[in-house]
């Protein structure tokens, strides 16, 4: 069986306190344009506000699986797996936000 090393969950642990950042920073984003005039930049704003929201959620889902993984004996690869992957899809989910805006931008 492999085990993960210590480091690799501590680092595991960083990346989701820094996907719920990420999340954060979108959700004030999103709340941001949904203050301007123009309708389109409204709707923008609510689709990355919520996928901003999406992204801390996952943030926290991952983090709770480091710390998971990090208190079994022997550091499990399957829970250190399972928060490598929620934050993959935290940082799909991230580019698809950036990706509306730069549609919205480009209008």
């Amino acid at each position: 069986m492999h085990e993960i090393s210590e480091e690799s969950i501590h680092l595991a642990q960083l990346h989701a306190n820094q996907v719920q950042e990420h999340g954060k920073r979108l959700v004030e984003f999103g709340l941001a344009l949904q203050s301007k005039s123009d309708q389109n930049t409204r709707d923008c704003g609510s689709l990355i506000k919520e996928y901003g929201r999406r992204i801390q959620e996952l943030g926290r889902e991952s983090l709770l699986y480091a710390q998971a993984a990090r208190t079994i004996n022997g550091h499990s690869t399957e829970l250190y797996g399972k928060a490598v992957e929620v934050h993959t899809t935290a940082t799909k989910l991230h580019i698809k936000a950036m990706k509306v805006y730069a549609e919205k931008i480009k209008e």
